[in-house]
């Protein structure tokens, strides 16, 4: 699956509903498997994504990132701007393994549907 797929919140969170279920140990070891892989790679993520701001933004004497009244980054310029976003679109498309989990494992946990959708990538039939 996609790096995008999983710093999503959206992906987390479903994660964390769904081992807040009571389901079949199997189910529950592959889905913490899961978590650890997603925590791991969000920090990843957020460590190389905070290195290229700083590489391509503005920055104050003390060399924390300026940023508008808005919070939005400053970059050096709009060359500069545009290549940061295009290593972190680099860095989100790039795969990462995911263990997958048979639907079946759940069993008659009660999931809502849209962590079932969020976990789409994760899980087979």
């Amino acid at each position: 699956m996609k790096l995008k797929d999983i710093v999503g919140r959206e992906f987390g969170e479903a994660v964390q509903q769904v081992m807040a279920c009571p389901i079949p140990a199997l189910a529950s070891y592959n889905l913490a498997k899961v978590s650890k892989i997603t925590t791991e790679q969000q920090k990843l993520f957020n460590s190389a994504r905070e290195s290229a701001v700083k590489r391509f933004a503005d920055l104050r004497d003390d060399g924390s990132v300026k940023a508008t009244e808005a919070g939005l980054v400053e970059f050096k310029s709009e060359a500069d701007k545009d290549a940061c976003i295009k290593e972190i679109n680099e860095l989100l498309d790039q795969e990462v393994e995911m263990p997958k989990v048979k639907l079946s494992s759940f069993g008659d946990a009660k999931i809502e549907p849209r962590a079932l959708l969020a976990l789409d990538h994760i899980i087979v039939e």
